[in-house]
């Protein structure tokens, strides 16, 4: 019973991990470097300084060969890190009974998009137009655009953040959703603005895609060298493992159900060939009494199978009750999966049955050997 209830949630676990870990993320994070360049650490100060060391980091390992695009944006993708502001929608109806909704910001600078490969649906990209002094506008993706003005475009619609006193910004294009806060978080509304059309001091992630990721590692330090040596580089990480450590969590208890359901399994299997052949031994004079009246010896194995699998049956339908039961407090950690997903059930009874029925047919096979003359003569 207890071998059934484990079992039961590594495999709900395992099913819900295959869902989480073959989401569509929304954009390719595989090859794909990310690092965060500090200007602070330079000394840098004024939002002009933390400009020009981008500006020149984008122009530097753009021209580096290998490297297919470069990006960046403030906070990293993937990562449970997160700005998000008021939000007044052009035309929308706050409800009475709350704030207006919050929606998350990212500045970004060229490339960004083109550098995750996140698809444009309408209009255009942030790009090198887009500076201080110029028209305010914002890329949505397609999540802000179906909550705020559900059947419509978006594009040249405007809204407002922080009040509605602020000067409105013009939606100039909409991408599509990614998953911004890991596998397993639904996409938000979401609002990209240029980072250089916005006056404030943000440290920023730098994504460059390349076609060998470990060489550019490698020398990252030297190209960031011909642009400011006093540029210290706080962070470097693959974009793809971003994304799977958004899964540790999903990943660790798969893992430890697994252990301890096949643990389970193993003593379970263990548990029913011991029974089972201590209650062979003592039924042997009655089995070589039933073969010299006559008996087949399949009637004698299936007579043997019998008496073990009435508790096997009785333990693993407790196990089965109680899973439905016990399974609930895993919810929290399952994606796309219910606690009693019938796939889960199904894969754990005939694995349990296949163990359960291997570990009665090898003591029943010995009954169904039993000699009759010394089972008689043992008497």
């Amino acid at each position: 019973a207890l071998a059934v209830v484990v079992t039961v949630g590594s495999a709900l676990m395992l099913r819900s991990l295959n869902e989480l870990l073959t989401v569509d993320t929304g954009f390719e994070p595989e090859g794909v470097v990310a690092f965060r360049p500090n200007p602070l650490g330079t000394g840098r100060s004024g939002v002009e300084e933390y400009r020009s060391l981008y500006a020149a980091l984008l122009a530097r390992l753009a021209g580096e060969p290998g490297v297919e695009s470069v990006g960046a944006v403030q906070v990293l993708t993937g990562s449970g890190n997160n700005w998000s502001f008021p939000t007044w929608p052009e035309g929308y109806a706050i409800p009475d009974d709350g704030g207006a909704p919050n929606v998350n910001f990212r500045a970004v600078l060229p490339g960004y998009f083109e550098t995750l490969k996140i698809p444009l649906l309408r209009g255009r990209l942030i790009d090198h137009r887009d500076r201080d002094g110029s028209e305010a506008v914002a890329i949505v993706n397609r999540a802000f655009v179906e909550e705020f003005w559900p059947g419509e475009s978006g594009l040249d619609r405007t809204f407002r953040i922080f009040s509605t006193d602020a000067d409105p910004i013009r939606i100039v294009g909409v991408v599509g959703d990614i998953r911004q806060h890991g596998l397993g978080r639904e996409p938000r509304p979401e609002l990209y603005v240029p980072y250089m059309d916005w006056d404030w001091e943000m440290s920023a992630w730098m994504f460059v895609r390349t076609n060998d990721a470990d060489a550019f590692k490698a020398q990252l330090r030297s190209l960031v060298d011909e642009v400011d040596p006093s540029a210290p580089i706080s962070e470097v990480e693959d974009l793809e493992q971003v994304f799977a450590r958004s899964a540790a969590e999903t990943r660790f208890f798969t893992v430890l159900l697994t252990v301890f359901g096949l643990l389970g399994l193993a003593l379970g299997a263990i548990g029913i060939y011991g029974v089972t052949s201590y209650s062979v031994a003592r039924r042997t004079s009655e089995f070589g009494v039933r073969l010299a009246l006559g008996a087949s010896r399949r009637d004698v194995i299936g007579a043997a199978m019998r008496g073990g699998a009435g508790p096997v049956l009785v333990g693993a339908a407790a196990g089965l009750a109680t899973s439905l039961v016990g399974t609930r407090w895993l919810r929290t950690y399952l994606y796309e999966v219910q606690p009693t997903d019938p796939l889960a059930f199904a894969v754990v009874v005939i694995a349990l049955g296949t163990v359960a029925a291997s570990a009665l047919a090898v003591p029943a096979w010995k009954a169904g050997r039993v000699d009759p003359v010394e089972a008689l003569a043992s008497e």
